[in-house]
């Protein structure tokens, strides 16, 4: 019996120049500097007419492929990110192909499923990678980490102070932090976690918020609006925002609170 995938189409077979399934090699290395929140995973493969992947913590690629019963194929399907031909050349290169991931969470265990295809079938491939446990940051930017007690000097309806408990966690050592459980409004909410980025200056050891930050993984991307919210010419909620600090400060070691520089500012104490 003629084997049609091996045949050109232009004698009546549907041949893609391929002559077996694709093959996949994967491997991963932590970049230098990096280790605790990136991952670079390479693929290398033979065969490729295409092919997608999907990448996400063990948990999560996990419960997508539950989703289906375990069937690599729907789940790729559904959920997989297609490769350009750029990358299905770079991939059969010697070389292979770089999937560089810099914006992880640190000690979790990440998973990369690739799929590759062709007339003769499918071809599926797993690899896990774990990043590293996040190294100690200079003093001064260790001592912001923690829960804190927030008092505003005023609020937008009442004009009154408000006060709520918040969470800076380690984001980028000597660079940056996350804030979690702004106010008292979405932010604020205890059943959805949006922080924002508190910046960290390393010249000085102050601290700083923009006006917006973005953040997000894998293509889903939230923004955060601090401040300068008021209503446009057609009476809508309009936000203006720009690239300057909306607010800096600094820790005060005598009192243990992070004291603001401008007046108008806010107040946090270490719990």
């Amino acid at each position: 019996m003629a084997d049609y995938a091996m045949i050109p189409t232009a004698w009546g077979g549907v041949s893609d120049g391929t002559k077996a399934k694709p093959t996949i090699a994967l491997s991963y290395a932590l970049p230098e500097n990096m280790e605790y929140h990136g991952i670079n995973f390479t693929v290398k493969g033979t065969e490729f007419k295409s092919g997608k992947y999907i990448v996400g913590t063990t948990e999560l690629v996990q419960s997508v492929l539950d989703e289906f019963d375990g069937d690599m194929e729907k789940a790729t399907n559904k959920y997989g990110i297609g490769f350009t031909a750029t990358q299905l050349e770079t991939l059969m290169s010697d070389a292979g192909l770089m999937l560089e991931f810099h914006d992880l969470e640190p000690q979790t265990e990440y998973m990369l499923l690739v799929r590759g295809q062709n007339v003769h079938g499918l071809t599926f491939e797993t690899l896990t990678a774990t990043t590293a446990v996040r190294p100690q940051g200079s003093a001064d930017y260790e001592r912001y980490i923690g829960t804190w007690t927030v008092t505003t000097t005023s609020s937008e309806v009442t004009g009154q102070p408000q006060t709520y408990t918040i969470r800076i966690e380690p984001y980028r050592n000597d660079k940056s932090y996350k804030v979690y459980d702004w106010g008292v409004t979405t932010l604020g909410s205890k059943e959805e976690d949006f922080p924002f980025i508190l910046s960290y200056n390393e010249a000085d050891g102050s601290v700083g918020i923009n006006s917006y930050e973005d953040l997000g993984m894998y293509g889903f991307t939230y923004y955060i609006y601090l401040r300068y919210r008021f209503l446009n010419e057609q009476s809508q909620p309009s936000i203006w925002v720009s690239e300057d600090t909306l607010v800096s400060g600094a820790y005060d070691a005598a009192s243990n609170e992070i004291t603001s520089i401008r007046e108008e500012s806010i107040t946090r104490r270490k719990i």
